[in-house]
């Protein structure tokens, strides 16, 4: 027992020092091995560049007040007129869609690797059957589903890949980054500046058939503001024809009034309509960007990953304080069981 209390619970730190000096050579050689195999670890491994552009969404205000006076006019009269609310698209879920990804993937791309332009799968080597791929032969285990073909099954593979090295990151300002990782430079900036181009075309596109079918709501209710306004000046015509106002009783004026307010509620319609149907045109005719592209794509010049210096610097710097720790411990157990 008296010994057992003799036994130091802790080391003293002249000890631990003499205990490292001693075992210095087995700490360092330790280090170096590490150190080593981080070298090569980084001297091997695939360089990713990564490009990036920066985009801003146009917040065009069309709903001016001239506009606004007549969208009030309107609802007076129980007609919605929403026209195009401008509604800011989700620059993050259309980078992130699947049809937008799929369309990189596929897209022939120039490269160093071949002599040709080929897609991500042929370029990542998806669909080559010949070499063994760890990450393929994990996914066609993990996958069930035979009733995908073969290039189905690499098209997923390849989106799933190409959503590993994608990042979109907005700023509160509204500016919106887009940031991709690839194997070279310039494929870097091409693939960036082709998303952000698809970005731009899909937006104004669908701003475009917004309008499109806008117009032509607005249209369809003209007309048939105008067949109820010819209609009620018709009525009205054949009324006064058939009821001179010298022979008027209160029952025929007040079915007069009632005619004559019939036509001028829709005379105020179609002309509301009307000036709703020309701001209408003019909307779907002009052609107002509403993405922005700030920055376009640049092949960049250093790698991205892997960060080289930093690897071997913190592996040489954790592989020490593992070996001390280790030392220190391990002669710390021989007293304790000694």
């Amino acid at each position: 027992m008296e010994n057992n209390r003799n036994i130091p619970q802790e080391m003293e730190l002249l000890t631990i020092l003499k205990l490292f000096w001693l075992k210095r050579y087995n700490i360092i050689i330790f280090s170096l091995i590490i150190t080593l195999f981080s070298i090569i670890y980084v001297s091997v491994a695939t360089p990713y560049y990564e490009a990036y552009t920066s985009i801003y969404p146009v917040k065009e205000n069309t709903n001016n007040q001239s506009f606004g006076n007549i969208q009030g006019l309107a609802s007076t009269f129980g007609i919605n007129l929403n026209g195009n609310n401008n509604s800011l698209f989700n620059i993050t879920d259309l980078v992130k869609s699947n049809s937008l990804r799929e369309k990189v993937i596929l897209n022939k791309w120039p490269n160093i690797k071949y002599d040709k332009d080929v897609s991500l799968v042929k370029y990542w080597a998806i669909d080559d059957t010949l070499s063994f791929n760890i990450f393929r032969f994990i996914k066609s285990l993990i996958n069930t589903d035979n009733k995908l073909s073969n290039e189905q099954k690499y098209i997923e593979i390849a989106l799933e890949e190409l959503s590993k090295r994608l990042r979109v990151v907005e700023n509160e300002t509204g500016l919106i980054k887009i940031k991709i990782l690839m194997e070279e430079p310039k494929l870097a900036s091409d693939v960036v500046n082709f998303i952000a181009n698809e970005i731009k075309l899909h937006v104004s596109s669908d701003l475009f058939l917004e309008s499109l079918d806008h117009r032509k709501f607005i249209e369809n209710r003209m007309n048939n503001s105008k067949t109820d306004l010819s209609d009620s000046e018709i009525k009205l015509t054949y009324f006064r024809k058939n009821n001179p106002i010298v022979l008027d009783t209160p029952e025929i004026q007040l079915q007069r009034g009632r005619l004559i307010r019939d036509v001028e509620v829709n005379q105020q319609v179609y002309i509301t309509l009307r000036q709703q149907y020309e701001l209408a045109k003019i909307e779907e005719l002009k052609s107002t960007p509403v993405i922005k592209i700030l920055d376009k794509g640049i092949a960049p010049a250093q790698k991205a990953k892997p960060k080289r210096t930093k690897i071997v610097i913190l592996s040489f710097l954790i592989s020490i304080i593992i070996s001390l720790y280790y030392t220190y411990f391990n002669e710390r157990s021989k007293m304790i069981f000694n």
